[in-house]
């Protein structure tokens, strides 16, 4: 009985520590609470303004006050097109999604900027279930592999329709105003980005559905691929909509060398997780059949990076986590947007073609500022893992930017308070102790902030520190 009740305590311990670093932590998700707008000053007379509209991958994130695709643009035409200088007015904004873009194009429209001196460029889609998590369990521990969708299929329909509704208005507001528009499809991390909630149609098929994955699972350690294949599509056969199932036999699929067979399932994975956090193919299939219905041009993103990609999958080589591209894939959209400017404006020289290094230069990204995305991104895909029941690939993926980061830049105090936390949370409390007096040597006083928080004093006390804040400062022990 006492053993029994000790077991019990030590579950509710370990649950409430992974529940502190999600309370800790989910500020860093893309969940930014409502901006004001941004104030659309007014441009020269003769000078051609590109208006960027969308959430936080069109803002530019993970550094939008730096860089996003109008400023690449800008220096492909180095900043002039058909003899006029480029303003690049970016009204994107973190966590916006399309029914709050409609507002963006009517403050555009109300302007009244020349039709022949200005470009629109919308790029919506992540954003539409963004808020509608009612369970995160912030504070109860991991989430089951067998979950509960966010929305139900009839909500989910209805979101889809509104989006698509929301983006065709937005398209008719900027073309009553004779503006030209350029739309872009959604491109998002398939690959290496599991899915966060997998869920049953019929919850009978749990027993059957479970050892189907623990035997796949075990043939999969062992490296018999084709028979971990098998096994997941046999789950697949009972529950074609389980999403967990369709990501691992992607992966099969992939390590087999079948392009097409990995291309659907992992767009299946996308399509089926039941906490959408990437546009699925309904967003993209509602962006071309409207650009088609409008006689909108069309940036393809999403062909474009994953034609980038091995098995034409996009995974972390062009995306930093969920959807947000990195140097590369910005690079990609802003190439297509540069020629779709060109198609509006063919006098004057072409666009140049930028290499990374060209952009490095030009924008100032020297390894200190590569560390801070680096870190910016260990700490979104820590958060992240919080929302899911397999936290394993996001955290180490997390370990890997965080410690890049500390490459580059070894005193980085940000990516080392985030690596102290991670380590935390992954239970290395020396790891986690040399971390912390690393950062305190870096940025004291960042250091003694971050660790007054509530959180951080728990969290460190379940890892058995009670004293953390005498530890760095008088060199007490643990």
């Amino acid at each position: 009985m006492h053993r029994k009740l000790l077991l019990s305590c030590i579950a509710f311990i370990l649950a409430a520590a992974v529940g502190v670093a999600v309370l800790m932590i989910t500020g860093l998700l893309d969940r930014a609470p409502a901006q004001p707008p941004v104030r659309i000053e007014a441009s020269g007379d003769r000078t051609f303004t590109l208006f960027l509209l969308g959430g936080s991958t069109t803002q530019g994130h993970p550094d939008p006050d730096r860089l996003d695709v109008g400023r690449l643009v800008s220096a492909m035409f180095d900043d002039r097109v058909a003899d006029m200088p480029i303003t690049v007015r970016n009204l994107a904004q973190g966590s916006r999604n399309s029914a709050l873009v409609i507002d963006d194009a009517r403050r555009i429209a109300a302007r009244k900027p020349d039709p022949t001196r200005t470009l629109v460029f919308i790029y919506c889609g992540n954003n539409e279930f963004l808020h509608l998590d009612a369970s995160p369990q912030r504070t109860a521990g991991e989430r089951r592999l067998f979950d509960q969708p966010i929305v139900s299929d009839a909500q989910r329909d209805a979101i889809l329709r509104d989006y698509r509704d929301n983006l065709s208005r937005i398209i008719t507001v900027l073309q009553a105003a004779d503006l030209p528009v350029v739309l872009s499809t959604v491109a998002v991390n398939q690959r290496d980005f599991p899915p966060l909630r997998s869920v049953l149609r019929d919850d009978s098929n749990e027993p059957r559905v479970r050892d189907l994955l623990t035997a796949a699972d075990r043939a999969m350690r062992g490296g018999d691929v084709q028979t971990a294949q098998a096994g997941y599509e046999q789950v697949l056969a009972i529950e074609p909509t389980f999403a967990h199932a369709a990501y691992m036999a992607a992966t099969c699929a992939a390590s087999l060398g079948d392009d097409a067979a990995t291309r659907a399932l992992f767009q299946t994975a996308v399509d089926c997780d039941a906490n959408p956090y990437r546009a699925t193919s309904a967003h993209n299939r509602n962006i071309r059949e409207l650009a088609e219905a409008h006689a909108v041009p069309l940036v393809d993103a999403a062909a474009l990076l994953a034609t980038a990609s091995p098995h034409g999958v996009v995974g972390y080589e062009r995306m930093w986590d969920n959807c947000h591209p990195t140097l590369d894939g910005y690079l990609l959209l802003a190439e297509a947007l540069a020629q779709r400017v060109r198609d509006v404006h063919p006098a004057g020289p072409p666009p140049r073609t930028l290499t990374v290094e060209q952009v490095k230069q030009r924008f100032d990204i020297d390894d200190r500022y590569e560390s801070d995305v680096l870190g910016s991104r260990g700490e979104y895909l820590a958060a992240v893992a919080m929302l899911t029941w397999n936290r394993a690939p996001h955290l180490r993926q997390a370990g890997r930017y965080l410690d890049t980061a500390l490459t580059l830049w070894p005193e980085n105090p940000r990516a080392l308070i985030s690596r102290a936390i991670l380590a935390a949370v992954q239970r290395q409390t020396d790891q986690s102790l040399q971390y912390w007096r690393r950062a305190y040597a870096a940025d004291a006083q960042a250091t003694l902030d971050r660790i007054a928080s509530e959180n951080i004093v728990l969290l460190m006390r379940m890892q058995g520190v009670d004293n953390l804040h005498d530890l760095l400062t008088k060199g007490a022990k643990p």
